[in-house]
């Protein structure tokens, strides 16, 4: 009878299901891991998260690959930094980006002029050379071996969550200072040119009036030497 109870007690015992305890992630001070890349995608000089992926094993949140184009970077600002120049700022996509570029183009202008190409983990670039006063379309372009993002705006009743790749800026005036710098250059430069010209007169002049009176001693001394013979 003993031995029937102990049986059935093992029996018992080997039919327990485990409990399955949650998985938990960090353990302390100094020994925190992270299921999830830390990864910001509007921070400059930000590496990539498939670059983070392949150093430390962390993961990446859906991201689409190089097979496919990359999707729309969102557009952050413009900081416009004086009449000629403007710092713009983005954020990636959630896509597997190469390089990045900007089309920027002055309102009433047909011309569209597309800047140098941008390491994958910039999120700014200054725009140079601006015109004064202008109102400027821009866009910014994430490139993979599959192709390029588009510069469709985006239709903001769409979704809340959509955000376009593209902004309007204006670049202030030129200012007074900027507009008299080349006035004073022109009248040093005219100022300069009088002054070599008078320089180049006067001594053509003193050359030409030196050469006369030795020209005449000479004349003289050999009249002299001529009538003494």
């Amino acid at each position: 009878m003993s031995h029937t109870k102990a049986a059935h007690q093992i029996s018992a015992l080997t039919n327990v299901q485990p409990v399955l305890q949650p998985q938990v992630f960090g353990g302390g001070a100094g020994n925190e891991k992270h299921e999830y890349c830390v990864y910001d995608q509007c921070r400059h000089n930000q590496l990539p998260c498939h670059v983070l992926h392949e150093r430390t094993g962390c993961k990446c949140f859906s991201i689409t690959t190089e097979e496919r184009p990359p999707e729309l970077p969102s557009l952050l600002g413009v900081a416009v930094l004086n009449e000629a120049e403007a710092e713009i700022s983005w954020c990636a996509p959630r896509s597997v980006v190469r390089d990045y570029f900007l089309f920027y183009q002055e309102e009433g202008d047909p011309r569209r002029h597309r800047s140098p190409l941008i390491h994958h983990s910039w999120r700014r670039f200054i725009l140079r050379d601006l015109i004064p006063g202008s109102s400027y379309n821009v866009c910014i372009v994430a490139v993979n071996e599959a192709g390029r993002s588009s510069c469709n705006p985006v239709n903001a009743a769409r979704s809340a969550v959509a955000k376009s790749p593209w902004t309007r800026f204006q670049t202030p005036p030129a200012s007074r200072k900027n507009l008299f710098l080349p006035i004073v250059g022109s009248g040093f430069a005219i100022l300069l040119v009088v002054i070599l010209s008078l320089a180049v007169t006067l001594f053509i002049k003193i050359f030409w009036g030196c050469f006369h009176h030795f020209e005449s001693r000479v004349l003289a001394s050999m009249e002299i030497h001529i009538g003494c013979q």
